[in-house]
């Protein structure tokens, strides 16, 4: 992942997938059965602009893109410097090698933007650039 100039307003590029309000959700077909045991989704926390990184990850996999059985959840603690923290992560979900075609990604976004910010409680923006299936 490239080092970030933060005195760019990166959520301005047109690099990521912004959602607000509502989950992202992402099925990758990886167009035959794979051995896969990770899946990375890199997501921005600039809470200057109201965008918060993700509150959980979810991975599902299918072999016939109908019926999906999760693997792996992680739950993220929301930032705690309530108007100045910027920073893009790589969140990494590893689990046991499974066989898969499908790889349905789910990211659910926080509620609310952290108290002692200007928009406490308003629901914050979700940016996503990146999935990556290994």
């Amino acid at each position: 992942m490239m080092e970030l100039d933060w005195s760019v307003n990166f959520h301005n590029t047109g690099l990521w997938v912004g959602y607000y309000t509502s989950d992202m959700v992402a099925v990758i077909d990886l167009g035959s059965l794979q051995r896969i045991s990770s899946v990375e989704v890199s997501a921005l926390t600039d809470l200057s602009a109201w965008i918060m990184g993700p509150q959980a990850i979810s991975i599902f996999l299918s072999s016939d893109g109908k019926s999906y059985k999760r693997v792996s959840r992680q739950t993220y603690q929301a930032p705690t410097d309530a108007m100045g923290e910027k920073r893009s992560e790589l969140n990494r979900l590893s689990f046991n090698k499974k066989s898969a075609r499908y790889v349905k990604v789910l990211v659910e976004p926080f509620k609310g933007l952290p108290k002692g910010h200007s928009g406490e409680g308003e629901p914050p923006f979700l940016f996503v650039d990146e999935i990556r299936v290994d």
